[in-house]
């Protein structure tokens, strides 16, 4: 996975994805995720060690 994005702590200062929270407003060429593929993205976070688990719907972004 390619590391060209900002980094999201430094935009925010969250450390913390939820999916509820983001679902509604979170778009790619006008096409909104589901829950479901939100949780598979932040699955793939999670095994690339980019960031773990806190609850069923919540990550936390790990310092690299």
């Amino acid at each position: 996975m390619p590391n060209h994005c900002c980094n999201t702590e430094e935009r925010t200062g969250r450390t913390s994805a939820v999916i509820q929270e983001i679902q509604p407003n979170f778009k790619v060429k006008g096409q909104r995720f589901s829950a479901e593929e939100l949780k598979r993205l932040f699955n793939e976070l999670v095994e690339n060690s980019l960031a773990i688990w806190l609850d069923a719907n919540t990550v936390e972004i790990t310092q690299n």
